[in-house]
């Protein structure tokens, strides 16, 4: 029995052992052999170093698409302008702030810089200037240009104009007006974007003024229709760039200076030596004022930054006369508190200043074809409004 158990016993160990036999190849790992190992390392190095250049084109590629759809930085256009007025004036200050806003509606792309008179350039020559290309722009007094373009004379003629609205119906695009203008300042190689209206042309005196007889034998400092109308009143004139105005007055070289309105006038510092103002205004409202630019500075700018421009500039037109009427009254009010006196020629003598303005305008419309119409332009409103009886036909 034990030795049937003991045979059992042994039978199933050997079949084990057997089993086990057949088992172990199976479970063992499997031996890779070097060269393949290596040549798999091989392949993944290489598919790696494909992935790897893929991915650097791909970058390159991203990177060129980027950067041709980024925008090109704005240029930006610095440009100067010139005025014969000087920096504490109404007018000057508005300047300011209108290039302070253009700057700011092109965000930066068109900046303007303001000179005042004398900087770089003589006052008189503010125009030539941007003709010439020292100011790319210029808001400035149109007669100073008279000698090339005569009807910019016309803009400035005494006794006529009266109001803003005035002004206003005479640059109705109806008239002509400022598109004759324009054609004239081409001609002679400048952009003439549109006219400003002004404001007042005063007098100070070192002597009273009650009637038109006391002009009789004053030496006065005046240009332009202006002095060609105080001629009519018997007053000898001269031109002396307002610089010097101070010193002519002192002296005693002058007895009386005409520049624009009251402000003006008491920036140069006039009334410590002129103790009298005159009323009324040789000129009271007009369009004499040229904003102009070099035609190539023009060119240079794309066009919505010359649209721009000249909305910015539209826009301050009312804005600049309506400043000039604040700053005259002021001016004025300081003036009488540091011992001016307004004096006035009585309204019944008004007709003799009449007579004397419309021998000007005489003038002024035999200067030739041009000039005849802008003097018919303002008459012919003038007649409508009833100023006057003058008629040019």
């Amino acid at each position: 029995m034990k030795s049937k158990k003991l045979l059992t016993m042994i039978g199933s160990v050997c079949l084990i052992l057997v089993l086990a036999a057949l088992l172990l190849p199976a479970c063992a790992p499997k031996v890779v052999e070097a060269p393949e190992l290596e040549a798999k390392i091989k392949a993944l190095e290489g598919e790696l170093t494909s992935e790897k250049a893929e991915v650097s084109k791909l970058e390159k590629e991203l990177a060129a698409a980027e950067a041709k759809a980024a925008p090109t930085p704005a240029k930006v256009f610095e440009w100067r302008s010139g005025t014969q007025q000087s920096p504490t004036t109404s007018e000057f200050i508005t300047m300011c702030k209108m290039w302070d806003e253009l700057s700011e509606v092109t965000g930066g792309r068109l900046k303007v810089t303001q000179y005042g008179a004398e900087v770089l350039s003589p006052g008189v020559d503010t125009v030539p200037s941007v003709q010439k290309g020292l100011y790319e722009m210029a808001v400035a007094f149109m007669p100073y240009v008279k000698g090339v373009i005569p009807e910019a004379n016309c803009t400035y003629i005494p006794f006529a104009l009266q109001t803003y609205d005035d002004l206003l119906f005479v640059m109705d695009p109806k008239t002509g007006y400022l598109d004759l203008f324009q054609e004239s300042y081409e001609e002679w190689g400048c952009k003439l974007l549109t006219i400003y209206p002004d404001n007042t042309s005063m007098m100070m005196s070192t002597k009273p003024i009650y009637s038109p007889a006391d002009y009789k034998g004053m030496k006065i400092r005046a240009s332009g229709p202006l002095a060609n109308y105080l001629d009519e009143l018997g007053a000898s004139t001269v031109y002396i760039p307002g610089s010097e105005v101070y010193t002519a007055l002192a002296t005693g070289t002058v007895e009386a200076a005409v520049w624009g309105a009251e402000d003006s006038l008491y920036d140069w510092g006039w009334h410590e030596i002129a103790k009298y103002l005159p009323l009324p205004p040789l000129q009271t409202a007009c369009n004499e004022v040229d904003v102009v630019v070099y035609p190539p500075a023009w060119d240079s700018l794309p066009e919505d930054l010359q649209l721009i421009l000249q909305a910015v500039i539209g826009k301050y037109a009312p804005i600049y006369y309506q400043d000039q009427l604040i700053g005259a009254r002021d001016a004025r009010l300081k003036m009488i508190e540091e011992g001016v006196t307004v004096t006035a020629i009585p309204v019944s003598d008004y007709p003799i200043l009449a007579k004397a303005a419309e021998a000007v305008w005489d003038d002024m419309a035999a200067l030739g074809p041009k000039p005849k119409q802008v003097i018919k332009i303002i008459t012919d409103h003038m007649r409508y409004m009833g100023y006057t009886d003058y008629k040019i036909d």
